[in-house]
């Protein structure tokens, strides 16, 4: 059986549409295209570089960045919670808010200082530190060298300005966990992620940390809450803006959001195009992209996935205020009094 699904995966063959730019498994090409371009009449092509749906090569500058060097060069803050499993897997809870950088004040200077980054790290004590942490290398010819070409090339980067003293403040190849909130409590760890019971060490990374109900909060989450709940505590580069983007009128979130995705800022979901581009289809089609970078960011598929999620539950509450548009208008009170109601009947039928 298992030579048989060694024989069966190497039979498998990737093909690339020149169109659409998705390479699937198995793909079957008609006149160089996959079926759906060939099948489509209508022009432009609905995936094609001419409705603004591929987001270009990753050129040399912005490969091989960390998640935490592109969390310093990114003008959008997307707030997740993203944990890393047993077997070295990740996977997230919560849902996703996208914050910008309040730069009305300080200009649109960049890299962030890691200060401000506001990554709270939560690991076991029997972590090792080495291995742990290798997530948060910072390079700093690797972060300068990423920020120069974007102002090049990005069309939403070309007004930066390169902090060369906080670019200089940043190692030249060494981690910054020293510089970020730290949280040493096993207890914690297994509470939030059940998974991790029995299994390797593990780290939890929250990109805006979450109040924790519990009664062991440590004074590193409450240091790191009060720093972000107050506007009146000084911070040393510009805070997060306190109020989430509009994900549907805003262009460009998401590019500025994951740059390293988007190199020239191009494909936006909200960008303009020619035809419409419904979000889940978008997200598809972004998952099989050719070079596969979409689906293998350790955070950008937990953003597409809650994204759907909440914007398909919007669209099934609008149906629902639609189709009653016409009745009473209530209140809470008045739902709880007909649960409240119903419960009654159903137990006097019991």
């Amino acid at each position: 059986m298992l030579q048989d699904f060694r024989s069966k995966m190497d039979n498998i063959r990737y093909n690339s549409c020149p169109v659409c730019n998705e390479r699937i498994p198995s793909m079957s090409l008609v006149k160089e295209m996959c079926r759906r371009c060939y099948m489509e009449k209508k022009l432009p092509k609905k995936f094609s570089a001419e409705n603004n749906m591929n987001p270009g090569d990753v050129p040399d500058e912005l490969k091989g960045l960390t998640e935490i060097e592109e969390m310093l060069i990114a003008q959008v803050f997307t707030v997740m919670t993203v944990y890393r499993l047993r077997g070295g897997q990740t996977g997230y809870r919560g849902n996703v808010i996208n914050f910008p950088q309040d730069i009305q004040e300080f200009t649109n200077r960049l890299p962030r200082h890691p200060s401000s980054l506001d990554v709270l790290l939560i690991r076991r004590q029997s972590a090792n530190d080495s291995t742990a942490f290798r997530d948060f290398i910072v390079r700093r010819g690797k972060v300068g060298n990423a920020l120069v070409w974007l102002k090049a090339n990005n069309r939403y980067y070309e007004d930066i300005i390169i902090d060369q003293e906080i670019l200089q403040s940043l190692p030249e190849n060494d981690s910054i966990a020293k510089l970020l909130p730290q949280l040493n409590n096993d207890q914690i760890i297994d509470e939030i992620s059940p998974d991790e019971e029995n299994g390797d060490d593990g780290i939890a990374r929250t990109f805006v940390p979450l109040p924790v109900s519990t009664q062991r909060e440590d004074v590193a989450i409450n240091d790191t809450l009060d720093r972000m709940q107050s506007n009146n505590l000084p911070l040393m580069w510009p805070e997060i803006d306190g109020f989430p983007i509009n994900e549907f009128q805003t262009p460009g979130y998401i590019a500025r959001a994951f740059p390293t995705l988007y190199p020239y800022g191009h494909s936006d979901l909200r960008s303009e195009r020619p035809r419409d581009i419904k979000p889940a289809e978008y997200f598809k089609h972004l998952m099989w992209y050719k070079d596969g970078r979409f689906a293998r960011h350790p955070r950008w598929r937990y953003f597409a996935l809650n994204s759907t999620m909440r914007w398909r539950a919007l669209q099934e509450g609008k149906v629902y205020v639609r189709q009653n548009l016409n009745d009473r208008q209530i209140d809470v009170t008045d739902i709880q009094e007909m649960i409240a109601k119903g419960d009654k009947n159903l137990a006097d039928k019991s």
